[in-house]
């Protein structure tokens, strides 16, 4: 009788250890998009109010990006894990390990305009919708403001802009990737 090998417990322990990784970098990541979501609606909410200057709107942009770039980096490891597992622990376990070419290779159940991605909504279309709220105190309203504050506001809000085309890009990287890792399997 020919001894059992045990040589896939090495790997099954490891994909065990690698898919709670994914578990607690989504949950961060979820947590991430909360905590972006109602602080952009408090800074929003904020603005309004009778109490509320317009611009502290121009916050937004900078957080959002923040918000987002940590948001990407939790994504980008989680493929980079599930990419892992199929193509290096999968061939070490006996028959297999097929969750992630399985889940990679599943049709969207609802396919979403690419404008319409909860991550370009809550994190391109925030910083938008603030940049657009400050335009009339950016560019009008500063008859008592002397020039270097109205220099000062300008380039926050020119800032703010190139932001908003970096926050644009992440969002647009979470997208391309998803679509990339669901055409390779």
């Amino acid at each position: 009788m020919e001894p059992v090998s045990n040589d896939h417990e090495g790997p099954l322990a490891e994909f065990t250890a690698l898919r709670q990784e994914i578990e607690a970098r989504e949950l961060r990541r979820q947590s991430l998009f909360n905590l972006h979501v109602t602080a952009s609606g408090a800074v929003l909410g904020y603005t309004i109010s009778p109490y509320g200057s317009s611009l502290v709107a121009l916050i937004l942009p900078f957080t959002t990006y923040l918000f987002c770039a940590r948001y990407v980096t939790h994504s980008g490891f989680v493929q980079e894990i599930g990419r892992y597992i199929r193509e290096e622990l999968s061939p070490k376990v006996p028959g297999g390990l097929h969750w992630e070419s399985w889940h990679a290779a599943q049709p969207r159940l609802v396919r979403i305009p690419r404008f319409a991605l909860p991550t370009m909504v809550a994190f391109p279309c925030v910083s938008f919708v603030a940049l657009c709220w400050c335009l009339s105190p950016v560019f009008g309203g500063w008859a008592g403001a002397g020039v270097a504050a109205r220099l000062v506001v300008l380039l926050a809000w020119l800032a703010g802009c190139y932001a908003l085309f970096l926050t644009y890009r992440l969002a647009s990287d979470i997208d391309r990737r998803w679509r990339e890792s669901e055409n390779s399997v």
